[in-house]
């Protein structure tokens, strides 16, 4: 069994300005005496807008500085809420890392579906597909640590190819949980793949039966992996306050943990808010003992073993140490792996908590790991290597480039007015080295344009004759004598297809605005191994425009290879004989087609 610490940042009303620094440094402090007590774990939850409850901000911040004062406590981000509205999943895979990397291997993050209507309300949520929205988000966040670079979405809206960096230091992923408050909850958990992170208050017997449903699960053919690795654990939150004697643990840590818990329920549960009106501490006083926080079944047994309920009240993990290593023994039997303890941090006297504190690093934590079998060492489980096996399979890989401006119609951008031959050659082997041309200037490296990056010509119009000049010869030198593959990594790359039907857009816009061609051309271009990716020039009555993806009614198809493509644009390669050789397909307006050699030609 492990033991962790869930730590939030409560601040009852009346508010000071310095109060929430105090607060967010107790915290920092907390987690840092934490290491040196021997907790395995710290984990830091997101809430928004809960007056009262959590004043932390963005869990990351206090991770952050955590991770910078200790080296081996684990730093659980989370549970997080698991929406796009909430968080976007390459900032929040971003997030990860960066934390993983700064920590040395050393995070794990937890997702819980948004269920607060304080938070649904604010960030514009519907709480009916909430749970997909989990899972996708859940999914994406994965693929983005694991995948180097990430793949990409086969969903047209889908996030593009993209190197995620920070990179996280452990691989494939940091350990991946999702919070669970119902028993379908640790279903949907297991089923995908990830931890189960217990919120909801169960006595020993009850958590043995959520932790057996969660591996049963796990093992069974229903599991279908969100993430590129399974974590088998089941953890669960218990609140806690330790003292030498029971009437002390009572009397200091009762009040504070039950407060804690209501302003929990308060804004999850029951509560009628007012945003910033609601005295929520105050508020307690009067309805605790109609919310499941009344005192007197707890004070009416204070010597006895702990349950986490006791007549309808809550007492958790309050009391001596010896009740506390017989209750947590209870919930190690049951089949939980991690124990995370939850003190009423600044709800309970400082001297009081620091007191808890110690008694759990010096006489619980070292009684219940005496009974651990360090030797036991767990090979590969077949059924979780065929779950993994049933992941969703990432789209195949396939190059990408991406131009410092991507906004807009491709013909948008500023090009080099010139044959198509040439501007291909220019990408391939133009004047980008800040060399002189040939009237002796170069170029200025103080700002870069929308062309290389990096460099201006001084002198542009004589600059780009120089380059359609250079380009040219070198074109014909590389489609002449180069392979295939060759051809494809230089003047076939994806930045050279940008070039060639922005410069085809271009040509094709006289013939557009006089009537002569109007609709879609779509380029299906064949790469290696059967990938496919599509062009389409359009042509309207006042331009042609270019733009990667396929027309949804095209006038004409054309298929063929990148390197045919400009050896078809270069003169290198006449239409018809591409036609004849099976080099080049055509599909659509045949009376279009056959004047495809003019078209190539311009």
């Amino acid at each position: 069994m492990r033991f962790a610490l869930l730590l939030e940042a409560p601040h009852p009303r009346p508010w000071t300005p310095t109060g929430d620094g105090r607060r967010i440094r107790a915290l920092v402090d907390a987690a840092v005496r934490a290491e040196a007590l021997g907790f395995h774990r710290v984990w830091v939850p997101e809430h928004h807008l809960q007056e009262e409850r959590h004043h932390a901000g963005p869990p990351e911040v206090a991770l952050g500085a955590i991770a910078t004062r200790t080296r081996r406590l684990g730093l659980g981000l989370g549970p997080l809420l698991a929406h796009p509205a909430v968080q976007h999943p390459v900032r929040l895979a971003a997030s990860v890392a960066a934390l993983d990397a700064l920590s040395g291997g050393r995070a794990a993050v937890a997702f819980a579906d948004p269920r607060s209507a304080i938070e649904l309300g604010a960030f514009g949520i519907a709480r009916a597909d909430a749970q997909e929205q989990a899972d996708r988000l859940i999914e994406r966040v994965a693929r983005l640590l694991a995948e180097a670079p990430f793949l990409g979405e086969d969903d047209p809206d889908g996030l593009p190819v993209r190197q995620l960096v920070p990179r996280p230091q452990t691989r494939p992923h940091p350990g991946l949980w999702r919070a669970c408050d119902r028993p379908a909850d640790v279903r949907l958990a297991a089923e995908g793949g990830l931890g189960a992170f217990v919120r909801t208050m169960l006595e020993p017997e009850e958590a043995a039966e959520w932790a057996a449903e969660h591996r049963a699960v796990q093992h069974g053919a229903r599991c279908r992996p969100l993430g590129a690795a399974i974590e088998t654990g089941v953890a669960l939150a218990l609140p806690v306050h330790v003292a030498e004697d029971p009437s002390t643990a009572l009397r200091e840590g009762l009040d504070a943990v039950h407060l804690h818990l209501h302003l929990r329920d308060h804004h999850e549960r029951f509560g009628a808010h007012r945003p910033g009106r609601t005295r929520v501490s105050e508020e307690f006083e009067r309805l605790r003992a109609t919310t499941g926080h009344d005192p007197a079944p707890v004070l009416a047994s204070p010597d006895g073993p702990l349950s986490a309920r006791v007549g309808g009240s809550v007492r958790g993990a309050v009391g001596t140490p010896e009740q506390v290593v017989e209750l947590l023994a209870r919930y190690r039997d049951a089949g939980v792996e991690e124990i995370v303890l939850v003190p009423p941090l600044g709800l309970v006297d400082a001297d009081a908590l620091e007191r808890s504190l110690v008694l759990l690093g010096r006489e619980v934590l070292p009684r219940l790991a005496d009974d651990e079998d360090d030797d036991v060492v767990e090979g590969e489980d077949p059924a979780l290597e065929a779950a993994l096996r049933r992941r969703r399979p990432a789209p195949a890989a396939r190059e990408t480039v991406i131009l410092p401006r991507e906004d807009g119609p491709l013909d948008d951008a500023p090009a080099p007015a010139i044959g198509m031959g040439s501007v291909s050659g220019a990408v391939a082997a133009g004047d980008a080295d800040g060399g002189p041309d040939e009237d002796g200037r170069g170029t200025d490296r103080r700002s870069a344009g929308p062309g290389v990056a990096g460099t201006r010509p001084r002198s542009p119009e004589r600059l780009r004759a120089a380059a359609g000049r250079k380009g040219g010869a070198a074109l014909e030198a590389v489609l002449e004598r180069g392979s295939p593959a060759v051809v494809r990594r230089t003047v076939a790359s994806e930045a050279a297809m940008l070039v060639i039907f922005r410069g085809m857009a271009r040509s094709l816009g006289a013939a557009a605005r006089a009537g002569e061609l109007r609709g879609d051309l779509q380029f299906d271009l064949e790469g290696p191994r059967g990938t496919r990716r599509a062009w389409t020039v359009s042509a309207g009555p006042l331009r042609a425009t270019a733009r990667r993806g396929p027309s949804s009614a095209p006038t004409l198809v054309l298929r063929t290879t990148p390197d045919d493509l400009l050896r078809l644009v270069a003169g290198r390669l006449d239409a018809g004989d591409a036609l004849l050789d099976g080099r080049l397909d055509l599909e659509g307006d045949l009376a279009l087609a056959v004047r495809m050699g003019d078209l190539f030609r311009r």
